[in-house]
């Protein structure tokens, strides 16, 4: 192979004026101009300057790659040239930052091998060649693909095979060009990596997209943003739905026409496997609102149907009230499709019943966003079990004993809930109105309210969204951007607005649903100057009216022949005369208008007084007539609950706090707001204290419960801390 050399005058071969196929010559530098259709447009100017120091000295070590100019670039190059310049005689096809160096670097030569190629084979070289550069950012490789794909007879297929890579990757990498602007932006400025921008660009929605992007920059107290697996466990919760436990039927194409059916969808991970790799489930939907769109559909056709037919429906509204909590009891009634502990075992309660199963009743589920879902009767299957023989009749008495103590702590909290909620909101627009902070900086504000933002609930924070007109989605990530755009004066509100948010957290004790105290949100109130006492008041009155049914006029049973009695029960061998009546347990109605009643008379009463009536009058025990016996052998019916046990207003009388210090022989009681421990079981019970415990660093008392409180089987003395310990008077003999 010859070496050729070209005159800067004419441009033509000094020896020869036809060239081999890839042939080495060494041509001037001025006579070489770079191509127009080079993907690389930017240059790292300080290694290029780099480069350029090494070329003066050791020349161009590796030929670039050529072709002899093409016809139609003759005008815009002659045009271009300045005056007494050589006209160019060759386009650079590979080898540009070679060239620019070869030029910084004043050196009148480059070496180059020219090729015979048409402009469809330079742009694909270029493209693949470009796409092989180490510092090729993710989002210029993508382009360069789009680019490759689109002015090339080159498959997406095929791509993979001509770069070297491998087709998840070649599809991981073009998913990238459906990010937004904001998020390509965030992208080329390295606030997110590769990882976490595909994980975004998967997410169809821009609205949601952004939401992402603010979850993969947001930064904690350490100044460090969520790892890629939290970002990862962030986006499978809140855009990444399981199809295989969707509520609707996935192959239904009738719920959303314009979507159709979720098998033939581009936005679920099976349709492109390559794409989700990473993905353990082929039957993983990326578009949440397509997703609610049909759950919604599928919903509203299944109501339609119960309701065509009859079956019973349990509104949302009206099942929030049966079912205050998400993961306790619903009143009344228990779910068909999840476990009975009763039970035990995994299997479904339907499943179990079988054919014996209740018809269904359909309750939307308050906690889910109105989810359907079948519920029975409890005592309807209760019966059921009890006749089959799957749980004994002590199972059944317990489970009434201890659907009673919920029902107290159930009717705590939601008395407890509904004044905290009120209150909160009361409070933080008292705030919103005003325009005075206190002392705080705005970076502690700021600090104090994302420690605060990181110990809430959902329902907590969905809540605060409320509060700050934030929306519904991603509601950690909304509140965490509120308070990194908030001024100082919105800072600190939202800090003593997250600070109150801490009070919903634990409601009432567990162990006796004795109210914990709001000591948070009475604070933060006082500070404002709200009073508390009306809006307590007004909850108090509301559900005391919710709890005031009117009383279904009772069948008389007194006109009821003796022989009417429980179909199969054993009848008693005693005279007539020797037999006992025994209580029969009354119903909810009545319950409820006892409760009702103690109230009034409660408020009617003087003070202590009304206490002490009502309790009394409610303890008495409905009787049942003569001969309305239960069946024998079966399990004796729940006692029934007092109205001051299952309401958590008013109070049972209780002891007079005095404002005096503790000392040897006071009366104390243990406060219901110490946190729970070894000595839970002295939570609000009454002793008097017998010693002070030396050498304890801080002030702390022994208190004897001898014959004051019951402590089951704890020990009759115990020590406790000053703080959890209050002076009360000593009741009158």
């Amino acid at each position: 192979m010859s070496t050729k050399e070209f005159s800067a005058d004419s441009g033509a071969a000094i020896e020869d004026t036809e060239l081999d196929d890839g042939e080495f010559v060494m041509l001037d530098d001025d006579m070489v101009v770079e191509s127009l259709t080079n993907p690389r447009q930017t240059f790292n100017l300080p290694r290029l300057k780099e480069l350029a120091e090494s070329v003066k000295v050791h020349g161009v070590q590796q030929p670039i790659v050529v072709r002899v100019l093409p016809a139609s670039r003759l005008h815009e190059t002659f045009e271009g040239r300045r005056k007494g310049a050589p006209l160019p005689s060759h386009e650079v096809i590979m080898g540009a930052r070679r060239k620019r160096a070869n030029t910084m670097a004043g050196r009148a030569k480059i070496p180059a091998i020219v090729k015979k190629m048409t402009d469809a084979q330079v742009l694909e070289v270029q493209l693949i060649e470009n796409l092989q550069r180490d510092d090729l950012h993710p989002m210029e490789e993508a382009e360069g693909y789009e680019r490759l794909c689109k002015e090339t007879s080159v498959t997406k297929e095929q791509l993979a095979d001509k770069v070297g890579k491998s087709r998840s990757y070649v599809y991981a990498r073009l998913k990238l060009l459906e990010l937004t602007s904001d998020a390509r932006a965030a992208f080329y400025e390295d606030k997110i990596d590769a990882s976490r921008a595909l994980v975004i660009a998967r997410i169809p929605d821009a609205a949601l997209q952004h939401k992402a992007l603010q979850e993969a920059t947001r930064k904690d107290f350490n100044d460090a943003v969520p790892s890629f697996r939290a970002f990862v466990r962030w986006a499978q919760q809140n855009v990444m739905l399981r199809l295989d436990a969707a509520r609707f039927k996935i192959t239904d194409a009738s719920l959303v026409p314009e979507a159709g059916s979720c098998k033939d969808c581009t936005k679920r991970t099976g349709a492109a496997p390559d794409l989700f790799a990473d993905v353990d489930s082929a039957d993983v939907c990326v578009d949440p609102k397509c997703f609610h769109a049909k759950a919604a559909a599928h919903e509203e056709a299944v109501l339609a149907v119960a309701k065509a037919r009859g079956q019973k429906i349990i509104g949302e509204r009206e099942a929030k009230k049966l079912w205050s909590w998400e993961h306790g009891k619903i009143d009344g009634y228990v779910r068909l499709d999840r476990p009975d502990e009763r039970v035990g075992g995994s299997k479904m309660l339907k499943t179990i019943l079988g054919k014996d199963a209740p018809e269904p009743i359909l309750m939307q589920n308050p906690h889910k966003g109105g989810e359907l879902i079948e519920v029975a009767p409890a005592e309807k299957v209760t019966k059921l079990l009890k006749e089959s023989g799957r749980i004994t009749p002590q199972q059944s008495r317990s489970d009434r004993v201890i659907s009673a103590d919920e029902a107290k702590r159930n009717a705590a909290a939601k008395y407890e809930k509904t004044w905290r909620k009120r209150a909160i909101a009361v409070v933080h627009q008292v705030m919103a109105d005003s325009v005075h902070g206190s002392e705080i900086g705005e970076k502690v504000a700021r600090l104090i309210a994302s420690e605060l933002l990181s110990g809430l609930r959902g329902d907590e924070r969905q809540h605060v969204c409320e509060l700050l007109g934030l929306g519904k989605v991603a509601d950690q990530a909304a509140i965490e951007d509120y308070l990194a755009n908030a001024d100082v004066l919105r800072a600190e509100q939202a800090m003593y607005l997250l600070l109150m948010q801490q009070d919903m957290l634990q409601l009432v004790s567990w162990s006796n649903g004795t109210p914990i105290e709001a000591k948070r949100i009475a604070a933060v109130a006082e500070d404002y100057a709200v009073d508390l006492a009306p809006i307590k008041k007004a909850v108090k009155d509301e559900l005391e009216e919710a709890a005031r049914p009117k009383v279904k006029a009772q069948k008389s049973e007194d006109s009821a022949p003796a022989s009417a009695k429980a179909q199969g029960a054993k009848k008693s061998t005693a005279p007539p005369a020797a037999q006992k009546p025994r209580a029969r347990k009354p119903s909810a109605e009545e319950v409820q208008a006892q409760i009702a009643d103690a109230f009034q008379a409660i408020d009617q009463a003087p003070d202590g007084a009304g206490q002490e009536s009502a309790a009394d009058a409610a303890r008495e025990p409905v009787q049942a007539p003569g001969g309305a016996a239960e069946e024998e052998g079966a399990a004796p019916a729940a006692r029934s609950l007092t109205p001051l046990q299952a309401w958590p207003f008013p109070k049972e009388a209780r002891s007079k706090v005095v404002q005096e210090p503790i000392a040897l022989g006071k009366r104390v009681r243990v406060r219901p707001t110490m946190s729970h421990g070894a000595n839970s079981a002295y939570l609000d019970k009454e002793g008097k204290v017998s010693g002070e415990v030396m050498g304890a660093g801080t002030p702390r008392w022994q208190v004897n419960f001898t014959g004051i409180s019951r402590v089951g089987r704890w020990p009759k003395i115990a020590e406790f801390d000053a703080e959890v310990l209050e002076v009360v008077e000593v009741p009158a003999s």
